[in-house]
């Protein structure tokens, strides 16, 4: 049964079924038989066939029951770590078929869980728990899910809930007081975190969670011991933190550096043992000011619009006006798994087996207005009777295709956001312009293929009066050259101000996809427009760090104990801001192994061979998924690691900034080992 087991779990079916079925042609009939040969085909999709035999072995063996439960369960739990998850899903169905079992039904939750199926997920731990209340993982699991979708009061009903049944869970105390704080609770979350002390956990985050809530609320003197000590527990760490941020300090503006100069004073007080109030209150105000500043913005409010079309389609049916240019059909992308060392893969990447994307086209609108705000992270389409276009006007943050938080009606005009006063502009204007359009990653895949839309709807440049499309950085100006755009006819907009304008006629091609999700013809459209003929067959084994200490953001503070720990491995450490959009290209498309921190120069992946093998590193608290949908288009192979959160999650985001800017202090053995996991030793 080895051989065939060995069949099995390769996928190879067939021949399982072939030597199984041998074996009952050959010998006395036993269970074992019956139950891998219904897996075979089951596995197989010939479903009815698998049925069949396996009717046949409840109905002959008094063991039958017993066995089958063993081999599919067996199975499914192989198929959970190796990230097929539907596949898993089906087995733990067919389990449940015979008998309904908690282990079943938890492990079935998981299966869901994966594929991004909360509500299915959180449906069958819930049953698992009817049957048998005491499984602590349960517990932790819902809790993660509601926690990841922001329904902390559900979370705290689970973890009260689990403390009930377990009151010196210090996992579940430590994350309830996370949800009580995500409400505004701090008393009750740091009447969770003492318990969780008094219980005799020394661990740094609950020391550093006490300190980071104390100094939140002003309480210097007693933060301080709190993160001294949590500070202690991690001495190593946080000096190597303390050593990356005196790094790069000097390489950053003056803006960046005021905010790692009071990060590194922080620190630096903690880890010499003197008082730290002076640096603790500037944090604080620094951080309030910056939610003060965003505040002030969302709080100009001024009626707009009259309305919106949910898509551009319906407006041109509805109205009979402008004109249509189909572009490319819709598209749907298939999604393999990450590989990690997680026992979960995180949540940014549960999508399930794929995507789909809408269809691309490009419409004419006759006296058309467009509207992109001065940080270029909200922008409008809107039609001379000053109607919203939803599926053209997006704004940021760039959620997943279809998300129900980015249906047209939550526009932030249709909610009062005011514009400038409108300027007219004679003639034709091509809308190019997305959202953050100086991001390279948002001009390679956001930008640069609605030229290429323009080119099927057979729009010659000559007969474009104009283009709104930025030129400010050097990849923009070498693309347009290359695309042969005639700066001369750029609309030139004033820096720090929103662009408002109605034009004769405005001619804007779809986004490629969705924002930051983009099709398999975008990607071809790019490797066609900057990748040589040469480089696109040729196979090479470049080793490749992509190093990001002069970025503003994302920066890996352990940088150099990293690129020190790659180089033995035969990697070379690169900046790619000093390379030309070619050079990256013809770069990427020698590469072997890329490592590299989440940002934009992993763009650059489009260019890549089939089969490369990707490692990202990714903030804990900042995991989008766009570089492993690009893998997924070119057919690399994608793995990832997170890095540690030190000393609690918000002493953490103190120290290293929140969220998306935040800076990355990555466990370089453990990024080795996912290295030695990609190259298969």
């Amino acid at each position: 049964m080895r051989k065939v087991n060995e069949l099995i779990e390769t996928g190879h079916y067939s021949q399982a079924i072939a030597i199984l079925t041998q074996c009952l042609d050959e010998n006395t009939p036993n269970p074992s038989v019956y139950s891998s040969l219904g897996l075979a085909y089951f596995l197989a999709s010939e479903y009815a066939k698998a049925q069949e035999i396996w009717a046949y072995l409840l109905l002959s063996f008094d063991d039958g029951m017993e066995s089958l439960v063993n081999a599919v369960q067996d199975q499914a739990n192989a198929c959970l770590q190796k990230r097929q998850f539907q596949v898993a899903q089906s087995l733990w169905e067919v389990i449940l078929d015979l008998e309904e079992s908690a282990t079943a039904l938890a492990s079935l939750g998981d299966s869901l869980a994966q594929q991004g199926l909360y509500n299915e997920a959180i449906n069958s731990w819930n049953k698992a728990l009817a049957l048998d209340s005491s499984i602590i993982d349960i517990y932790h699991r819902q809790g993660a899910v509601l926690q990841a979708l922001k329904e902390f009061d559900q979370a705290i009903k689970v973890y009260q809930n689990l403390l009930a049944i377990a009151p010196e869970n210090i996992e579940g105390l430590y994350q309830l007081s996370l949800a009580f704080q995500a409400l505004g609770q701090d008393q009750k979350g740091l009447d969770c975190l003492n318990q969780c002390l008094a219980l005799g956990s020394e661990q740094g985050r609950v020391l550093g969670e006490i300190g980071a809530l104390l100094l939140r609320n002003g309480y210097y003197e007693t933060a301080f011991q709190y993160l001294r000590n949590a500070v202690r527990k991690n001495l190593y760490e946080f000096k190597s933190v303390l050593a990356g941020l005196e790094q790069i300090i000097a390489l950053q503006s003056t803006s960046a550096q005021e905010l790692l100069f009071i990060r590194h004073g922080l620190l630096n007080s903690l880890i010499e043992d003197t008082g730290f109030e002076f640096f603790g209150q500037q944090l604080i105000a620094l951080n309030q000011s910056l939610r003060t500043e965003q505040v002030i913005i969302d709080a100009l409010e001024i009626s707009a619009l009259d309305g919106f079309y949910e898509s551009t389609k319906d407006w041109i049916i509805e109205q009979k006006m402008g004109d249509f240019w189909p572009g490319l059909p819709e598209s749907f992308i298939s999604l393999a798994p990450p590989r990690t060392l997680d026992e979960f893969i995180h949540f940014s990447f549960r999508f399930g087996v794929g995507v789909s994307l809408p269809e691309s086209f490009v419409v004419s609108i006759p006296g058309g207005r467009v509207w992109l705000n001065k940080d270029e992270s909200r922008m409008a389409v809107i039609t001379s009777h000053n109607y919203l276009l939803g599926d053209i006007s997006p704004e940021s943050p760039a959620l997943s295709p279809g998300h129900p938080d980015k249906h047209p009606s939550r526009h932030s005009l249709l909610q009062g956001r005011s514009m400038p006063p409108v300027q007219s502009v004679a003639g034709t204007v091509a809308v190019l312009s997305g959202l953050l359009n100086d991001v390279y990653f948002h001009w390679l895949f956001d930008v640069l293929p609605r030229f290429h839309l323009l080119r099927l709807a057979g729009w010659d440049w000559k007969n474009i009066d104009w283009f709104l499309v930025n030129d400010r950085c050097g990849f923009q100006r070498e693309s347009l050259a290359i695309l042969g755009v005639d700066p001369h006819k750029l609309l030139q907009r004033s820096s720090g101000e929103d662009v408002h304008l109605q034009a004769d006629r405005l001619l804007v091609p779809s986004f490629p996809g969705t924002v930051a999700w983009t099709p398999k013809w975008a990607c071809d459209f790019l490797r066609n427009t900057f990748l040589d003929s040469e480089w696109r067959t040729r196979k090479t084994n470049k080793r490749l760090y992509i190093r990001r200490n002069l970025s503003s953001s994302r920066r890996l503070i352990n940088e150099e104990e990293v690129i020190s720990g790659l180089e033995s491995w035969g990697f070379e450490a690169l900046h790619l801001e000093l390379l030309s959009v070619r050079e990256q290209a013809s770069l990427f498309a020698q590469a072997e192994i890329i490592v590299a921190p989440h940002g934009s120069g992993l763009s650059n992946l489009v260019f890549c061979p089939p089969g490369t093998k990707v490692i990202e590193i990714f903030s804990p608290f900042y995991t989008y998924p766009c570089f492993w949908l690009v893998s997924n288009l070119m057919e690399l192979d994608y793995f990832y690691v997170l890095g540690e959160i030190l000393g609690g999650q918000h002493f953490h985001q103190f120290v290293f900034g929140a969220d998306k800017e935040g800076d990355i202090w990555v466990d370089c053995q453990r990024l080795l080992r996912v290295l030695r996991l990609a190259i298969g030793e």
